[in-house]
């Protein structure tokens, strides 16, 4: 039997409390759902000053405010990583939105600065499995990637915001950003088709659950609903972990970034749960 302690959400803290229960519960395995980086103070300015507008139309002051905060929420975000390290227990992680990415951190994302990265981070008690497959002890485990937003691509989606666009320019933008996000979508869904048709073969030979961990939760669940802010009341999951998990139905889905949609859920047979913030509390201990 494997005892999994699963964790996420942290967004720059990492309290002793959480250290100590760890310690106790002496677990074989951590799995995290990613977002080491992040800040309230971060977010409440993007949202107010950054969110929904275009790269050109934000002033060169409002952006080099937002790059010291993400400096400061990297260096904190690597600070929990480096304590998740010294526990000598091995873990597994994917990335989340707040954290630098080696791809964009969403289907309509961007790519993190450069300057910021975790690639040197990790050793032998730690590694992300973005897109990846590891076959260990109990389980099957594989990675799905950063995702903040459904990322739906479709033709009546991509009507109503060229219709938002107020001249020629914020067009064309547009359709080059829906573009690339159409390529960054099939990129994901050929890579976790792969990765998931190799785990089902292994999977005939030893029977062994898999496990699927990703950032974000399936899309139109309860787990995904957003209880605060502008967009309260509205699902907020990944659209393309919710096709993927309904054609492969693992054993059990480990996600977050919902902080307020902790809990858990099926889709067809398969087992969801949303741990909930690490940052509030929260977290999950699984035994396999």
């Amino acid at each position: 039997m494997s005892k999994i302690f699963i964790v996420g959400d942290f967004h720059g803290e990492f309290s002793k409390e959480l250290i100590n229960k760890i310690g106790k519960e002496k677990p074989n395995f951590i799995l995290s759902t990613g977002d080491f980086c992040g800040s309230d103070k971060a977010a409440k300015f993007y949202f107010k000053y950054i969110h929904g507008k275009n790269f050109e139309e934000i002033s060169e002051r409002i952006k080099n405010h937002y790059y010291r905060l993400e400096k400061d929420s990297f260096e904190r975000g690597k600070k929990v990583v480096e304590k998740l390290k010294n526990l000598g227990i091995k873990t597994y992680s994917v990335h989340g939105n707040w954290d630098p990415c080696p791809y964009p951190s969403d289907i309509f994302g961007e790519r993190k600065d450069d300057n910021f990265s975790f690639k040197k981070i990790q050793d032998r008690n730690f590694r992300f499995i973005d897109f990846s497959l590891i076959n260990e002890g109990d389980f099957i485990l594989i990675g799905g990637g950063s995702s903040a937003s459904p990322g739906i691509i479709s033709k009546k989606i991509f009507k109503k915001n060229l219709k938002k666009q107020k001249n020629i320019k914020e067009k064309i933008l547009f359709v080059y950003s829906f573009f690339r996000a159409i390529l960054e979508y099939r990129r994901r869904e050929v890579a976790l088709t792969k990765i998931f048709s190799k785990a089902k073969k292994i999977k005939k030979k030893i029977k062994k659950p898999i496990i699927f961990l990703t950032h974000n939760c399936p899309y139109g669940t309860k787990i995904d609903i957003v209880k605060k802010g502008v967009a309260k009341g509205e699902h907020k999951g990944s659209f393309l972990e919710k096709e993927i998990i309904k054609k492969f139905q693992p054993d059990f889905v480990f996600c977050g970034h919902i902080h307020e949609g902790f809990g858990k859920t099926k889709l067809g047979k398969t087992k969801i749960i949303n741990p909930g913030a690490v940052k509030e509390g929260r977290f999950l201990i699984f035994k396999i």
